[in-house]
This record gives C-alpha cells, structure tokens and sequence, in this order.
C-alpha cells in the first residue's frame, strides 16, 4: 500500500469545520487501515467511534448554536453508559451495614419470625397501655360538694357549647347563647390546640375581619396585672364569651400546647373593654375589643382532674422510637409495610385524628375505628403501586456486585418519612392554608412561605432529574410528568370547579421521579409516602376538584350582597341604610332576590334588629331594650375617650322575615355613642 493522503469525500467539501484526525503508532502499523498521514507516514485508523465523532462534528459546528445543539442532544439521549449505582457505605460503619445480613445467616427462619412476632406484640401492648385510657376511660374531678363529676371533651376550636357562633347564630339579643352568666364548665382540650384553635373561615370582631389566627379575645395571664382585689382562684382576666376555650386556656398558660389538659371557666357576666394581652407558650396576643360585650368567661383553679393529658407526642415518639429495628433489620418489604401501617394507625388514632374522641360515647371510638379502615384499604392499593413504581428499586438491595447498606436506609429515608407523617406538626405550621390564589393573597406570609416551598421542590426535582438522566431514564420519566401537567391544565379547566392538589396527592405524582438508588432518592421517596399518609389518614382521598362553596367553609356568601348604610342623624338619632346592592369585594354585583325583604342589624357583633324599614331609631332602639341599655350605661361609664363617648360597631345584612336566613353582613360602620359621630363602613362583607 503506497503512502498517500486521503480525505473522505462526503467531508472534502465541508473544510470550514474543524475536524480530528486521529494518528496511530508505528507500532500499530500492522493493524489494517485504508488511510495513512502524508507527513509522518503513520496510520490513522479512523475506527466506528472516531468516524462517529467526525459526523456528530459535521452536524453541530463549533458555534453557540451548535454548542447548544450538542448539549440538548445530550440530555435527551442520556450518558453513553447510564448508571445507577447506590451511595457508597460508610467504611467506618461496615460492621453496622453487616449487622443484618449476617444476623440473618446465623439465626434460622422460624426464629426470625418469632422474634419479629414478639416484638410487634410488644409494641402494641405499649402502646395501648398508653393510648387507650385517654380513648375510653372518662374523665373526672371531685366539686367543692365532694360529687364526682365529668369533663366535656372538647376539639381545639368548639365554641358551640359555650358560644353558638358568629352573626345572628345567637339570634335576636343574642338570647339563644343566654344566660350570660352561667356555671362553671369544666372542659378537656386535646394537645396542638395552639395551631388547631385558629379560625380559617373569617369572622368579624367590631370593626376587624379575624382569620388564619388564634380567636381568643382580651383576657391573659392575671398574674402579669398588679390587682388589689385579685381573687386567689382566679387565672385570667375576662375573655369576650365567643373566643375559643382551648386557644384561650393556652393563650393565658392553664394548658400546655403539647400534652393538652384541663381547664375550668367561670362566666363573669358582661365586660366594657377586652384590651390585647401578651400570651403564653409563643401565641399571638389576644385580640382587642374596644367595646363592651354581654358576656365573658375567666379560668379558674381547678382540682385534680383523672386522665388528663393527651398522650398523643408520647404515641408518636414511642412508635418513632420502636420503629428503627424494623427499618435496620428487617428486609426493604417488610419495613416499608410496617412502618406504612403504624403511621396511618398512629394519625388516625393520636397524632392527627379525623375527629374528637369523647370517652362518654362509646360508640365513637369505634366509628373512629371504622372511618380509619374505609380509608386504610384504598390508601394500601395507592401504597402497593407506589412499592412497585418506584419504592422497591430504591429501598431494596442492590444487585452484584453492590452490597446493601440498611445503616443508610434507616439514616436517610426514616427520619424524613417521619417529618412527611407528622405534617402537622412540620409543614402545616407553614403560613400557607391551601394552594389556591385567594388564600395565598389573603394570608400573611403566605406568598413568602410558598416561594420558599417551590424553590426547594424545583432544587429537588433538578436534582432527581440529573439521576434520571444519570440512570438513562430522563425520556421516559419526562413523558411521564408531561402527560400529569396536561391532565392537571386540563383538570383547572373544568367550569365550576377548583383544582386542589392535596399533600397526598402531591406525594402520588412525585413519587414515580424518584426511581432511582442513593441517598437522595431515599430521602425524597421518605418524605413523600410520609406526606401521603399523612394526607390520606387525615382527610381522606379528598377531590382534587373542589366547588367554591366548599372552599369557602363559612366564609360570607357573595351572592347576595347586603344593603350600604346611608349615615347617622345625630339629632333624630335615625340610623339609615340604601336597599340597593353594593359592589363585593371583587367589584362584582352580586343578586338580590325578592325573598329578602328585611333587614337585620348586628351592634358589637350581637343582632339588634330586624325588620322591614330600611331606618331605625337608635335612641328608641336603645330604650325598649333594659338589657341593652343597661350595657350602654355601663359602657359610658368608662368613658372610651375624654368626651364621654363609647363605640358601636354596626353591620346590617338583608334576611328573610320569619325564616332566620340572612345575606352576608356589611363591613363595620363605626358610630361614637353619644356624640353621634358616624365612620362609613369599608367594603366587604363578613
């Protein structure tokens, strides 16, 4: 073969691409080759991969676009040997990661299942011996008359024994929530009651709307005030009768947040001002209402009181604690259906219940029961899938000639899992109440708070996606999460309707991304199943397509709107309003029917009035009542201001005459009693 220089021709006529020639050594010269270098003489054996390399150089010049073009090639073709390796183990902790395995050589079959039998028996002897006396024993304290008496078991927001609710739910003069000044209640109030007590549906106080916050007006701890007529068995100032009992007691220290516990309230009548006060265990102070109210309760000492506390941190704890030899020895399967089973079972039944358990009826426990296995079986078919997708390939043992390592198991992926179980004491302690545009804008720090969620999930996802791009899956996973968004646009869509995406949702759609081994797929897959269960035990399989009626919850009806207040005539003492609808909020109209044909009036947030007139006389109004003008006597004599003035809070909504049913109430127009100076309500509605 002679020494010549060759150029292939499909190249020949693209010189302005920089192309590599590829020179061999003389010594490699025996190796057959059509080309030979005109300079040195020596080979140049253009094999599969350097031809490969010359065309994909033809393709994509050296310019930006063609960098560009190289790079998206890459992602979406993938590495040239994908790899999916697990996270090395720890060589310091190689005896730990060897523990099991050799455990399980050593001991035979029959043994191993008999400890792990044992074991669970254990554990759930443990546990009943802590949880059951709080489900099913009632709890009791002895009165001043030596009698035995029960304690009402009550959820961290129930107001309705004690106060029947906002607007006109204690009707005309508020005589359905009478007698203002009943007997001491003793009531018990589960743990979280710091977080569980806020209101998410707003309710009207004077002249502030009260949402996404503890509702506990005036009252606080009355060994913080200097009092000379201080009553030894006295806990706290007054608190406005509407506020929530279990927000209050741990707004003025008589309960713990965390373990729960029992309080006594006294009825004290009516009260002329309930000024904000500084609460305990990090609560926000208490709300101010610079007004008088019918009725008021403070906390009293109470005498030792039988199954007090709840237990339910201790339960988490316990089973927290008692579930790491699972997850360390037993084998990926065995652990995951376990640990599955104990943290729906520990929501259901402690952490997070669907509902208050009262020990005086018996029948409720096992209606808990009953609502938990409803939701327990779907929720294992959800599970099974998430084992098969995605689960078993990460938390199983890697195949040869990789060894496992159930110390990296237990370090990584339980510990998240946990924090995804107890959502509610982790994420849900976030300012953010549900995912939808008027909640976000209407909650404080809620913007702010969700930022900071999507950012770490897009860390998240950017990272999961390099190990699918890594394990040669990018493609497919990226169809995959495709054809969802399209399916979730499609849903948003639909007329009517919400597009709610749950946590237990969310823990669904992100599960099958992270079908990789190593660390960080441990630590994704354990905070989501934690997320789904949580979601699932808690609430159910909730719609992901809800109406605005049920996100509402209690919030006002825009669909008929109330009356505008006209203004106050000082000397007639004639308070007016327009007839006709106002703009909402949102600047739209809402309808008014031709079954509203009165008018109901709330002062200081108790209904006043109702009629037909769209005028009355508050001078009159004040008069033909005794109860309320002795309120207003009293008031005036402490003077809000140096001109002897008091102030009234006035909303006024359309009703529908002998049918108790009413529009959404006006914002609060402000009227200083007796002076008569009049301050027109904002828009809005309450």
């Amino acid at each position: 073969m002679t020494n010549t220089e060759y150029t292939p021709p499909s190249l020949a006529q693209h010189g302005e691409f920089e192309l590599e020639v590829l020179e061999v050594d003389k010594h490699c010269s025996h190796n057959p080759s059509p080309y030979r270098d005109s300079t040195s003489g020596s080979e140049a054996a253009f094999d599969n991969e350097t031809i490969e390399r010359l065309l994909q150089g033809r393709k994509y010049p050296r310019t930006v676009k063609g960098k560009i073009i190289r790079i998206v090639k890459l992602i979406w073709t993938g590495p040239e040997t994908p790899s999916d390796e697990p996270t090395p183990r720890f060589r310091a902790l190689k005896r730990l990661d060897n523990l099991p395995g050799s455990l399980k050589k050593t001991l035979p079959l029959w043994l191993q299942v008999g400890i792990v039998s044992i074991y669970l028996l254990l554990w759930l002897w443990l546990l009943s011996l802590v949880l059951l006396p709080y489900l099913t024993q009632i709890p009791t304290y002895i009165d001043s008359n030596g009698k035995q008496m029960e304690v009402i078991s009550v959820t961290c927001n129930q107001q309705k024994l004690f106060w029947k609710g906002k607007n006109t739910a204690c009707g005309l003069n508020g005589k359905a929530c009478e007698p203002f000044d009943k007997e001491d209640v003793v009531f018990r109030c589960p743990a979280l009651c710091d977080r569980e007590s806020f209101t998410f549906s707003s309710i009207p106080v004077g002249d502030q709307t009260v949402k996404y916050r503890g509702y506990f007006i005036g009252g606080g701890d009355v060994y913080r005030e200097v009092s000379e007529d201080q009553n030894e068995h006295e806990l706290s100032l007054p608190y406005r009768a509407d506020s929530y009992p279990c927000g209050a007691a741990i707004h003025a220290g008589i309960i713990s947040p965390f373990f729960g516990g029992c309080a006594r309230i006294s009825y004290t009548g009516e009260q002329e001002h309930f000024p904000s006060k500084i609460g305990h265990y990090g609560v926000s102070p208490s709300l101010e209402f610079n007004s008088f109210f019918p009725s008021s309760f403070i906390f009293k000492k109470l005498p030792k009181v039988s199954v007090n506390h709840d237990p339910r941190l201790v339960v988490t704890l316990m089973n927290i604690i008692m579930g790491i030899p699972v997850v360390y020895f037993a084998p990926a399967v065995v652990s995951f259906w376990t640990m599955f089973t104990v943290a729906f079972w520990t929501i259901i039944l402690a952490l997070d219940p669907p509902y208050k358990i009262d020990p005086s009826d018996p029948e409720m426990l096992a209606s808990l029961v009953s609502l938990g296995l409803e939701r327990f079986l779907p929720s294992c078919f959800i599970a099974f899938t998430m084992w098969h997708v995605a689960v078993r390939h990460t938390m199983s043992d890697p195949p040869e000639p990789f060894l496992p390592s159930p110390f990296t198991r237990t370090l990584f992926w339980y510990p998240v899992f946990w924090l995804g179980v107890m959502n509610n004491l982790t994420f849900d302690r976030l300012p953010v109440d549900r995912l939808t545009w008027k909640d976000l804008a209407s909650q404080p720090g809620a913007l702010t708070a969700v930022s900071c969620i999507f950012s770490v999930i897009i860390l998240g996802v950017l990272i999961q996606a390099y190990q699918l791009w890594h394990a040669g899956k990018f493609r497919k996973y990226l169809a995959i999460y495709l054809l969802f968004v399209l399916g979730l646009v499609l849903l948003s869509h639909l007329p009517g309707l919400t597009l709610r995406v749950h946590h237990y949702i969310l823990g669904m759609l992100l599960i099958p991304g992270t079908r990789t081994r190593g660390s960080q797929a441990l630590l994704f897959q354990g905070v989501l199943i934690g997320l789904f269960i949580s979601g699932a035990a808690r609430w159910g399989l909730a719609s992901i397509l809800e109406t605005d009626t049920h996100l509402r919850r209690e919030d006002p009806d825009e669909r008929v709107s109330p009356p505008s207040f006209l203004g106050y005539h000082n000397e007639t003492g004639v308070l007016s309003w327009h007839p006709t609808a106002q703009k909402t909020e949102n600047g739209t109209m809402a309808v008014v029917t031709g079954k509203f044909d009165g008018y109901a009036l709330m002062i200081n947030d108790i209904q006043r009035y109702e009629g037909k007139e769209n005028h009355i006389n508050m001078k009159e109004l004040i008069k033909g009542n005794p109860d309320f003008e002795t309120l207003v006597d009293h008031a005036l004599e402490s003077d809000f201001d140096n001109d002897g003035n008091i102030l009234l809070y006035l909303r006024v909504a359309r009703a529908v005459s002998g049918k108790r049913k009413y529009s959404a109430f006006t914002q609060a127009a402000i009227l200083k009693w007796p002076s008569g100076e009049f301050t027109a309500a904002k828009r809005g509605i309450t």
